[in-house]
């Protein structure tokens, strides 16, 4: 299934400036690993060490916040819009 993931300002130097990238994925989860995969350093700013998100980014699908669904493992389907949103207190180091 092929969604789009859209990139922060602060995470496109890892993307080699792509604000979005198409991925094959059935989760949130899924989506974002992929992306991972592909682009070295992302994975280390979206997850912690334990393989969850970290604190100050929220991710929405389309306009749901996945917290208030499956949070991770929040569904995803064609033609889908995963959107990686930094909080405003935080930040990436």
């Amino acid at each position: 299934m092929s969604v789009s993931v859209k990139i922060p300002t602060p995470l496109r130097s890892l993307t080699k400036g792509k604000a979005e990238i198409s991925v094959e994925a059935a989760t949130v989860a899924e989506a974002l690993q992929e992306v991972g995969a592909e682009f070295e350093g992302f994975s280390d700013k979206v997850f912690d060490q334990d393989g969850q998100l970290r604190r100050f980014i929220n991710i929405y699908v389309n306009k749901d916040n996945i917290k208030d669904r499956d949070d991770l493992a929040t569904q995803i389907k064609v033609g889908d819009t995963i959107s990686i949103l930094p909080s405003i207190a935080g930040g990436w180091e």
